[in-house]
């Protein structure tokens, strides 16, 4: 994820569909990059009922935000920086299942 910067004209990069940790689950985030005052959402088409452990990191590597997320059979919009105002630069979202995996 790639917060925008509010001082100058970027691209807006593609909406990522990585694998994902639930093998029947389909997942995105959008949208890439997210504006100083915009939501980005993990989209989660799910099979069954599961909890998600998001977080978010700096290039640092220092946690910014981690959360369980519950989601429900069909499709979750989850707002993944909910109450987090992120600075420009690049920030890592990392999605495990409640095992641990992915």
């Amino acid at each position: 994820m790639r917060p925008g910067d509010t001082d100058g004209p970027f691209g807006h990069g593609r909406v990522i569909a990585p694998t994902s940790p639930e093998e029947n689950d389909a997942w995105r985030l959008t949208p890439n990059p997210v504006a100083r005052d915009e939501r980005a959402y993990l989209q989660i088409f799910s099979t069954g009922y599961r909890q998600y452990h998001v977080s978010i990191y700096d290039l640092r590597g220092r946690e910014l935000s981690w959360r369980v997320r519950k989601v429900e059979k069909e499709l979750n919009n989850l707002a993944v920086n909910e109450n987090l105002i992120l600075a420009s630069g690049v920030c890592v979202v990392q999605v495990c299942s409640a095992d641990g995996t992915g």
